[in-house]
C-alpha cells in the first residue's frame, strides 16, 4: 500500500470514528429512566432550557409530558449528548441542571415516578434533594458515593410538548 492508499485508509477510519461518536448520548443515555408508559416517535428539533421547578411546572401546565430523566455525577457532560438523547426518546425540550458535587458525598437528583393501574400519566415529584445522610438511598432514588473536584451532579428532564405530537 502506497502513501496515498494509507492516507485514504486513515481518512476513512477517521470518518467512521466520527460517525460512531455522532450518535453517542453519553451519560444522558446510560442513566436514562423513562417516565412514560409509551414510546414516542423520534424528534429532530430540541430546545434546551435551564432546569427550575417553575419552568417544569409551567411547561407541564401548558400540556408538556415528562418523557424521562437522566441523572448522574461525572465530569461535565456535553450538552449535545442530552440533545441526542432527547431526539431518541421523542422529547422536544430538555431541561438541564448541573452543580458541583459535594466532596464527601453526592446526591444524584431523581424524579420520583409513580404509576398506578388507573393512572395514564405518571405522577412526577420534581423535588431535588441537595444533600443526603444516606437514609434515602434505600428507595433507589438517591445515589451516594465519593466524588472528585471535577465532578458535577447533572440532571436532565426530557419533555414532549403538544408541538411535537
Amino acid at each position: 500500500m502506497g502513501l496515498v492508499g494509507m492516507l485514504v485508509a486513515v481518512a476513512v477510519v477517521g470518518m467512521l470514528g466520527q460517525g460512531c461518536t455522532a450518535n453517542r448520548t453519553g451519560n444522558y443515555g446510560e442513566f436514562y429512566r423513562s417516565a412514560s408508559v409509551q414510546d414516542y416517535p423520534k424528534t429532530s428539533d430540541v430546545h434546551v432550557m435551564a432546569y427550575s421547578k417553575e419552568t417544569l411546572k409551567k411547561l407541564q401546565g401548558e400540556g408538556a409530558i415528562v418523557v424521562g430523566e437522566s441523572s448522574f455525577a461525572e465530569e461535565m457532560e456535553e450538552k449535545e449528548y442530552a440533545i441526542r438523547q432527547a431526539r431518541l426518546v421523542g422529547a422536544d425540550i430538555v431541561l438541564l441542571s448541573a452543580a458541583p458535587a459535594s466532596k464527601a458525598r453526592h446526591v444524584t437528583p431523581s424524579l420520583v415516578i409513580e404509576r398506578s393501574s388507573t393512572q395514564t400519566q405518571p405522577s412526577v415529584d420534581s423535588t431535588r434533594p441537595e444533600a443526603s445522610t444516606g437514609a434515602a438511598a434505600e428507595n433507589g432514588n438517591v445515589s451516594v458515593g465519593l466524588v472528585g473536584d471535577d465532578m458535577f451532579d447533572q440532571w436532565a428532564v426530557f419533555l414532549r410538548t403538544k408541538r411535537a405530537r
